[in-house]
C-alpha cells in the first residue's frame, strides 16, 4: 500500500513537470511567431507577449496603467495604479485585452514590477 501511494505520489509529481515543460515550449513557439512573422497582432497577443517575457526576467507583478482620459473604461479606470500578480489578473483580463471596453479597443499597459537583485 505504502509503495502505492509513493508510485502516486511521483506520477502526479512528473505530470506537473512535464506540464510546466511543454507550456514553455508553446511560450517559447509562441515568442518566435511575435518577433519574426509580419502578420497584424491582436491586442490579446501583445499582452500574453508582455506577459511571457516579463516572467522571463522574473517579474511576479505588474502595475496597472489607463490612458487616462475620457475614452477610459469605468473598469481600466478603477485598475489605474493597482498591482496585480501576472498568474492572477483581475476579470477583465491584463492590461490591453480589451475584454472590459465596450469597443474592444483598450489602451491600457502593464509595468512589469521587477524585483531587486538577491544579494550573494
Amino acid at each position: 500500500m505504502a509503495a502505492f501511494i509513493v508510485i502516486c505520489i511521483l506520477l502526479i509529481f512528473f505530470y506537473f513537470k512535464i506540464k510546466k515543460y511543454f507550456n514553455k515550449k508553446s511560450d517559447d513557439q509562441f515568442m518566435r511567431n511575435m518577433e519574426y512573422s509580419p502578420k497584424r497582432r491582436t491586442q490579446a497577443e501583445f499582452a500574453r507577449f508582455e506577459k511571457i517575457r516579463a516572467q522571463r526576467i522574473g517579474s511576479k507583478k505588474f502595475i496597472w496603467h489607463s490612458a487616462g482620459d475620457s475614452g477610459c473604461c469605468p473598469e481600466c479606470a478603477k485598475n489605474n495604479g493597482k498591482k496585480f500578480l501576472w498568474d492572477k489578473p483581475p476579470k477583465t483580463g491584463l492590461p490591453g485585452e480589451g475584454k472590459c471596453c465596450p469597443d474592444g479597443k483598450c489602451r491600457c499597459w502593464a509595468e512589469a514590477v521587477i524585483p531587486p537583485p538577491r544579494k550573494r
